[in-house]
């Protein structure tokens, strides 16, 4: 999953005998960066030379084997914690997946690009990285390793465990006893593809990117970029798992071979829905090729003076304020894309998590949020900083235009994207969770009041205008100073790195959601908002009572970025050594 030949190779300036990791074809940089190959288009793609390379056949072997034990691991890891006593099931077999993953990916790297999944290998073909030639390969090979690592975990298990558990196979639907005779339960055909459509997209947009994008693959490294693509794909297993709240549905797949595996060693109804496993993500990359082909070619710059370097000193301070050619200008729009992908993205992976987390059995909910929050906004940030400058948030983009960082026009462009990518990500979740949950939960969204039945009645219970208000300022000024100034100070940035500051970030934003959610000890209020967008989005789509103070969610983080602002004039702008 680390791409082909995309993540620099740390190691290979220390020695010759190393194994190193090969490619195909060349990527859409290395195209530009020597002379015009005279070899056709159509050859390049289908790369008919490639069947018969025993270098791609022998690369293949890895993605087979890597598969097997891919399949063989996460399968034991989910009967295994199934059958503990653990309050919390799908959080630890989410770690222990993760950890596993970005093993394996680092593993298997250096010899095939590290695929071990169609979805990854059909992305990159999709996205001109590698030969449809070499795609069928690979993706023989991971179905061939499917379903032997079913047969290994076959001759392990007893035939008790493989009938209870299917070998832990992909399930949309089971056959269970019921009270008048066998009944059929599960989730909605409608609803796993979805899921299985968005969890993919999900899965490239926020990690896989990161390897096939060189700007990415350089700042953060391969065994950093191995181990988000672990976390990613452990946060959705969680989240699938969880969120759905419905027995007989076994999350999303999120990798057909491995559905593959056991429906064919175990059959019956594994088989029941089985193309959903395949189709969801055949759609998902699609999706994602067309957002690559459609973002900005190079780093996207955060300042407006940047942009027309040489020409702008003449340039009077309100048309640089205003930035009126940026309402005109491809790639301040192709930027915003990331921004409304981002946003969606994020909204509906915070949400998720919100609901997965409470409907779990965990007595520190708040504090499980929290933490997988800050996990899922530092990736996020990540994967839209080249691209965006990864804003993915209302509050840092005004902040950025009250620091003069951004023009107006490229801020209002952004938060429109934001909004709208708010409103994307709430009906995304809409579109995955029965009505009961979205009833019970409101679809996480920002509340700062309820209606809640009373003895004499239905109640408002929630937390005072005058507290909200006052908790979105200061959680708001809070999240601009103690982290947000990192990035847009070029002194830090420098000196802290990129993927420190996306974490540090993250985890600010972790600590301000467990404060906020817990310090008030309020039934009715959700905490702080922390990003108008995400509050926006569950607004539109749930209405009701969501709209009830929403205000509060807009008006509280403006002051803090007036308030931050005013303190980023005042600092000095040079660095004042103490010590």
């Amino acid at each position: 999953m680390a791409g082909n030949g995309i993540v620099e190779d740390e190691e290979n300036i220390y020695g010759r005998n190393k194994v190193q990791p090969f490619a195909s074809t060349p990527t859409p940089g290395q195209l530009k960066e020597g002379k015009e190959p005279k070899a056709p288009l159509l050859s390049k793609v289908l790369g008919l030379e490639e069947l018969f390379s025993l270098e791609v056949w022998r690369a293949s072997l890895a993605e087979l084997l890597g598969t097997a034990v891919l399949v063989f691991a996460l399968d034991t890891i989910v009967i295994s914690t199934l059958q503990t006593e653990t309050k919390t099931p799908n959080l630890v077999l989410s770690v222990l997946i993760a950890f596993v993953v970005a093993v394996l990916l680092l593993a298997t790297y250096p010899i095939s690009g590290g695929h071990i999944n169609p979805i990854v290998t059909f992305s990159a073909f999709l996205t001109g990285l590698i030969s449809i030639s070499r795609a069928a390969i690979f993706i023989l090979a991971q179905c061939v390793g499917g379903i032997l690592g079913a047969l290994a975990l076959k001759a392990v298990v007893n035939s008790g465990i493989e009938r209870t558990y299917s070998l832990a196979g992909c399930t949309v639907t089971i056959v269970a006893p019921g009270p008048h005779g066998p009944t059929v339960i599960g989730l909605e055909t409608s609803q796993a593809l979805w899921l299985e459509i968005i969890c993919s997209f999900v899965f490239l947009f926020a990690s896989v990117w990161m390897a096939f994008d060189r700007r990415q693959a350089k700042a953060v490294g391969r065994v950093m970029i191995c181990i988000i693509l672990g976390i990613v794909l452990g946060l959705l297993v969680y989240i699938s798992t969880t969120v759905t709240a419905t027995k007989g549905y076994g999350g999303a797949g999120l990798n057909p071979a491995r559905c593959l595996g056991p429906a064919i060693v175990r059959g019956g109804h594994l088989w029941n829905g089985h193309w959903i496993f395949w189709t969801g993500p055949a759609i998902g990359c699609v999706a994602f090729a067309l957002y690559v082909k459609m973002i900005p070619l190079f780093k996207f710059s955060c300042r407006p003076a940047q942009l027309k370097e040489g020409q702008d000193s003449k340039a009077s301070f309100l048309r640089k304020l205003l930035g009126l050619e940026e309402l005109f200008s491809l790639e301040v729009w192709r930027a915003s894309l990331a921004e409304f992908l981002g946003t969606a993205v994020f909204v509906f992976a915070l949400d998720t998590i919100v609901i997965s987390t409470l409907q779990t059995e965990t007595k520190t909910p708040n504090l499980v949020m929290s933490v997988l929050i800050a996990f899922a906004v530092a990736v996020l940030l990540l994967a839209t900083y080249p691209i965006s400058g990864g804003h993915i948030n209302p509050i840092v983009t005004f902040a950025a235009l009250l620091t003069g960082l951004f023009s107006i026009s490229r801020a209002a462009i952004f938060i429109l994207a934001q909004c709208v990518g708010g409103i994307l990500g709430a009906l995304a979740l809409k579109a995955v969770v029965n009505s009961a949950i979205e009833r019970t939960y409101s679809l996480a969204g920002c509340t700062v009041t309820i209606i809640a039945p009373g003895q004499h009645g239905p109640i408002e219970i929630g937390l005072g205008t005058s507290q909200a208000l006052w908790l979105e300022i200061i959680c708001s000024v809070v999240f601009l100073f103690a982290s947000l100034w990192m990035a847009f100070d070029r002194r830090q940035a420098k000196a802290v790195g990129r993927v420190m500051v996306c974490v540090i970030l993250g985890v600010v934003l972790g600590l301000l959601v467990y404060i906020s959610t817990t310090v008030t000890a309020t039934k009715g209020y959700f905490g702080a908002g922390l990003n108008p967008a995400r509050c926006l989005g569950s607004a539109v789509v749930r209405g009701g009572h969501l709209w009830n103070g929403h205000w509060i969610f807009w008006t509280g983080p403006a002051i803090g970025c007036v308030a931050f602002a005013l303190y980023v004039k005042m600092i000095p702008s040079e660095h004042t050594h103490i010590y």
